[in-house]
Parts: structure tokens; C-alpha cells; sequence
């Protein structure tokens, strides 16, 4: 099964061409937040994940953003993303897993979008994250450059995990 999942997930690495991909953990994440107060860099904002998605772009003009999130939020995340970006005279566009993955576990479905992540032209991720620390690990045994893997809220800057 795991061959299976890997090459449909490559198959749609294919098919989409130049990308940036995006790890959105809100949910679980926000309530851990909450409770720990946690500091900005360890839980930033929506539209903090925004404005550095934005300068990414900008930076490596990729317009094209695949995003991985809980599925409960990834359509609010992207009418979110779509509204501030006309605001900022950006057009996005934005794509998730095909429908055809639907059918699988929350787990293998994770590892389809770890795989798309670490073939993504460039990443950002959350630094307090196992499944983003996953992606930089994958990108690194790529050969991915450093310099195309950020970390949310210090999007300038490259991060090597």
C-alpha cells in the first residue's frame, strides 16, 4: 500500500508543476496555544501564516500553493487566503488532494501530503511541528536547498531542521 500511495501522491506532484506548499496547523494546535500561551513564532496567526505565504510568493514567484491542513478548516483557510489576496492584488491558486484520496485513512492521507510538501519548489511549515520537522527532513534527503524550506513567522529567513 505504501508504493501505491507514494506514486498517486507523485502523480499529482507531476501533474501540478511549480508549487509552494503550506503546512496550516490550526485546531488541536490553537487549543494547545491557548492553554500554554504559547509566544507567536510557536503559534502564529492566520493572517500572520498569510502575509509570510504572500512574501514567499512574491520572493520565488510561485502562485501556485498546494495546502496541507485538518480538513475541517481547509475551506475557511482558503476563502480566508483568496480574500486577503485580492486585498493585496495577489491571485493564488490554491489545491489540496484530489477527491480520490477521500477514500483513505487521515493517516495515509498525511503521508500523501508529506510527499507533495517535500516535492514543493518551497515549503513553510510550523518550527513547533512534527509533521512540518517530517517535510524538512524528506526535502533535506532530496536534496532540497535550505533556502527553500521556511518556518511560519520567519518567512525571510531559510530554516535547515
Amino acid at each position: 500500500p505504501a508504493k501505491y500511495i507514494l506514486s498517486r501522491a507523485k502523480a499529482v506532484v507531476a501533474d501540478a508543476g511549480r508549487y509552494l506548499a503550506i503546512h496550516v496547523r490550526i485546531g488541536d494546535f490553537n487549543k494547545w496555544c491557548k492553554q500554554t500561551g504559547g509566544a507567536a513564532f510557536k503559534c502564529p496567526s492566520l493572517p500572520s501564516m498569510f502575509n509570510d505565504t504572500l512574501t514567499i510568493s512574491r520572493q520565488y514567484d510561485l502562485w501556485k500553493i498546494f495546502i496541507s491542513c485538518d480538513p475541517r478548516y481547509i475551506q475557511n483557510v482558503v476563502q480566508q487566503f483568496t480574500m486577503w489576496g485580492r486585498e493585496a492584488n495577489a491571485t493564488f491558486s490554491f489545491f489540496t488532494l484530489p477527491p480520490s484520496f477521500e477514500k483513505f485513512r487521515p493517516d495515509v492521507k498525511s503521508i500523501a501530503e508529506q510527499t507533495i510538501s517535500s516535492h514543493a519548489e518551497v515549503f513553510v511549515g510550523n518550527s513547533y511541528s512534527t509533521w512540518t520537522h517530517t517535510v524538512h527532513y524528506l526535502r533535506r534527503l532530496r536534496n532540497q536547498s535550505c533556502g527553500t524550506s521556511h518556518m511560519w513567522m520567519r518567512a525571510q529567513n531559510f530554516v535547515c531542521v
